[in-house]
């Protein structure tokens, strides 16, 4: 994996391990996209992580949240509906 900030390197992990899983399709969206797979990065880094989850309706979007809060992955389930924390550090917005 790219040098990344360590948080943001375990929420991603986390996530593609909870996501794949899950059996859930995903795609990395936004400003990480760059760092990932650039050989010349971006003067500025970014925080979190965004990823587009394809999920038949928002119930199943609900459940994927939850699961995604239970071990091994690790995630909190924040106040802002498509923001997911991680336990020890580090955010990802999760995009039905």
């Amino acid at each position: 994996m790219p040098d990344l900030d360590p948080a943001l390197e375990s929420v991603l992990t986390a996530l593609v391990q909870g996501l794949r899983a899950l059996d859930v399709p995903f795609c990395v969206v936004g400003a990480l996209v760059p760092e990932l797979l650039l050989e010349t990065k971006p003067a500025s880094r970014t925080n979190d992580a965004d990823v587009v989850v394809i999920v038949p309706d928002l119930a199943a979007f609900a459940e994927v949240k939850h699961r995604l809060a239970q071990e091994p992955y690790n995630f909190v389930v924040t106040t802002v509906p498509h923001r997911l924390r991680r336990r020890g550090g580090g955010l990802v917005d999760v995009i039905p």
